[in-house]
């Protein structure tokens, strides 16, 4: 399929409006000839739906070699939002993902169904539909990354979800950096969750061998966390040993192997977990994190020192 997929590519890429009105026929024809895949109330293995689903994706995976992202993008919209088919909108998000779909008429296409679910539905009829209760989300996330155009939209949404930090953070622009700089500044310490999350999204395109404020803010930040008072902050100390091993920064290697022989050793008082109240759920947590985190890192010494 992948080199079928290929093949039509390089047919297409060079395409005459023509010979694209003649594939976007053709398409259409071939989704209408196929059930559009719902799910049965059957509780055993729904044949049926898994094979129209499986169509249907290659009709898409089609669409998206093929077609310029104006006819792809009316195509798409057609098959899965006009109808308000079952997880439509989720479906056509989940098509636009790729180097195809990052032009103005991307950007045009997703605010319009941004507009489409605030304004057209209810949590009740998303929720019939099947869609995920938060697609603003994901439609969010695309636009970011269409261009100039795309991020300065993106700017103006409200971002400050752990999703859109994430997203913030994907961006390989330093604008982008400079406002994750900013909504740290921002967020008040007792808010540990977001501020890690924060942390986490500054190690996307981070680069370690290189003196940053990015790097000299992580530096400061989760080494303040790795060597402070562990007591009843488990679930931060573990978000905090995932992230030393996320940047990618042999700085942290001495002091997850502190907090290592610490943990082994039995002398750290950590809080029970909020949903079992183990302490030992907790701890195996933390030596996983810790372990995998240490494990990077001396993978990333060992290939630098060769």
């Amino acid at each position: 399929a992948t080199k079928a997929l290929g093949e039509l590519r390089k047919r297409y890429v060079d395409a005459d409006e023509e010979a694209v009105r003649a594939m976007v026929a053709k398409l259409r024809a071939l989704y209408a000839a196929t059930p559009y895949p719902v799910p049965s109330r059957d509780p055993g293995i729904d044949v049926a739906y898994h094979r129209n689903s499986s169509t249907y994706w290659g009709l898409t995976g089609i669409v998206k070699a093929c077609l310029p992202e104006e006819p792809a993008l009316d195509l798409l919209w057609d098959v899965y939002v006009a109808p308000r088919s079952y997880r439509g909108a989720s479906r056509f998000i989940e098509s636009l993902r790729g180097e195809q779909f990052r032009g103005a008429a991307t950007v045009e296409t997703l605010l319009t169904l941004r507009r489409k679910l605030l304004t057209e539905y209810t949590p009740e009829e998303l929720n019939g539909a099947g869609e995920d209760p938060n697609l603003l989300d994901p439609i969010q996330g695309l636009i970011a990354f269409c261009g100039d155009e795309g991020f300065d939209i993106f700017q103006s949404f409200d971002w400050h979800s752990p999703r859109g930090i994430q997203t913030m953070g994907a961006i390989d622009k330093p604008e982008a950096r400079q406002l994750l700089f900013d909504l740290y500044g921002e967020t008040p310490n007792r808010y540990h969750a977001k501020r890690l999350n924060i942390l986490s999204a500054l190690c996307t395109h981070l680069d370690s061998t290189v003196a940053s404020p990015s790097r000299a803010l992580l530096r400061e930040e989760i080494g303040a966390i790795l060597t402070g008072d562990h007591s009843n902050r488990s679930i931060v100390l573990n978000d905090a040993a995932q992230i030393a091993g996320e940047t990618r920064d042999p700085y942290f290697l001495p002091l997850l192997e502190n907090l290592r022989r610490e943990l082994s050793r039995g002398t750290m008082e950590l809080d029970a977990d909020h949903i079992s109240g183990s302490q030992d759920l907790n701890r195996r947590g933390l030596e996983n994190s810790l372990d995998k985190s240490i494990d990077r890192l001396e993978g990333i010494v060992a290939e630098t020192s060769k």
